[in-house]
């Protein structure tokens, strides 16, 4: 049978494409979610792997008569040939047909790829950090899904090609009801909080940045209590200080990056991030929320402070 059913390379349609581009933000997706999404693709690739199949199994019914016979001597015409071998899981089977979709999972421990949509959940290792899905149909229309959550940089974190999903066809109302169809998926799941803050990661750093310079000052004001800015600095102690504070401001940056991502990812599956990360977030955000606190207690203090001893003096 799968000598009979050769592979068959259509035709190339040359014509226009019409392209889509979903910009996805930090996002928290349900299994009823991930599996619409998986559905989407699958049935866009099925609809290439019927349509290769038919045109396999139409050349084998033109050009192979005693492989036509042997296959389905009931078949009393050549659509009813193709009608009933198409749904046959045995022909299918023999026909050989590539995938036209495939998913990748990377995570810190395990990388995976399925190529067909027959995985479940369970299967992906846990705290996936990467996610590149793609389907390919008829006419050169395709699907591509790509997030990511482990990033370098803020440049990185700010690049909105990272998290995406892409819509190409040579149907403009096919790449229009695509795209609106993931987009209703897909925005119910956003997360609000993180989504401000990935989308304003470096005001917020600077903004932590200031405060450290603070902490910093006041270390340095317990350690040291003759030290004062106004004081000048011998070229080694300012290259000394520009040193510590290039190096806190890279070491800041990486840490930030790190932890957070760690403990609040761009993107969540549903089930799919270790119950250690899950569980120590209100611990972390707590922990947080008690160092910004103190933080900014701390600039209040140095900034306000004098001019309250200024005015309480006074009086």
């Amino acid at each position: 049978m799968a000598a009979a059913l050769q592979p068959f390379v259509p035709p190339a349609r040359a014509g226009r494409k019409t392209e889509r581009v979903l910009k996805v933000r930090p996002i928290e997706i349900s299994l009823d979610v991930a599996d619409a999404i998986v559905a989407e693709l699958h049935n866009l690739a099925e609809g290439r792997t019927i349509q290769e199949l038919e045109q396999r199994l139409r050349w084998t019914y033109r050009n192979n008569p005693q492989a036509t016979r042997q296959m389905d001597p009931a078949a009393v015409d050549e659509d009813d040939f193709v009608r009933r071998n198409t749904v046959n899981p045995d022909v299918r089977a023999g026909a050989q047909i590539s995938s036209y979709e495939r998913y990748t999972f990377l995570a810190p421990d395990a990388n995976v790829q399925y190529e067909g949509s027959d995985f479940h959940i369970s299967d992906v290792p846990k705290d996936i950090n990467v996610v590149i899905a793609r389907g390919d149909g008829v006419n050169g229309r395709f699907i591509e899904l790509r997030l990511q959550t482990k990033f370098k940089d803020f440049s990185e974190v700010r690049n909105e090609q990272l998290n995406q999903i892409l819509i190409q066809g040579d149907d403009l109302n096919w790449v229009n009801a695509a795209y609106e169809r993931l987009r209703g998926l897909i925005e119910p799941q956003y997360l609000k909080t993180r989504q401000v803050i990935y989308g304003n990661c470096l005001k917020f750093f600077w903004s932590s940045v200031v405060l450290l310079l603070f902490a910093e000052y006041r270390i340095t004001k317990w350690v040291q209590p003759s030290f004062n800015l106004q004081s000048p600095l011998s070229g080694t102690g300012a290259l000394v200080m520009f040193g510590v504070l290039t190096a806190s401001v890279v070491v800041f940056a990486n840490t930030i990056i790190a932890a957070f991502t760690c403990w609040f990812p761009f993107f969540e599956i549903e089930q799919n991030l270790s119950r250690s990360r899950t569980a120590s977030r209100k611990l972390v955000l707590a922990v947080l929320m008690a160092i910004y606190t103190a933080a900014a207690v701390n600039v209040v203090a140095l900034v306000f402070g004098p001019i309250l001893k200024r005015l309480v003096s006074s009086s």
